[in-house]
């Protein structure tokens, strides 16, 4: 029997320089019908710095996507 904890992966990943934003773009784009608001270029227009975002893995599929702005 496989333990739950094998199946699942959660990550919090910095965006940080070009590099990061481009896997942010590939990641995304494995979301299905994903939400405008999540394009880095809403996100940027937003949050100069600070941006973050949350993926959880199932069996290195991606499942659930969340960008987020720290505020200050």
């Amino acid at each position: 029997m496989q333990l739950i904890e094998d199946k699942y992966k959660f990550k919090c990943i910095k965006v940080k320089n070009e590099a990061d934003i481009s896997i942010y773009k590939q990641n995304l784009s494995k979301i299905k019908n994903a939400n405008i608001f999540y394009s880095h270029e809403y996100i940027s227009s937003l949050a100069q710095k600070n941006f973050i975002y949350f993926i959880l893995l199932r069996e290195d599929t991606l499942i659930a996507f969340m960008p987020i702005y720290l505020k200050k």
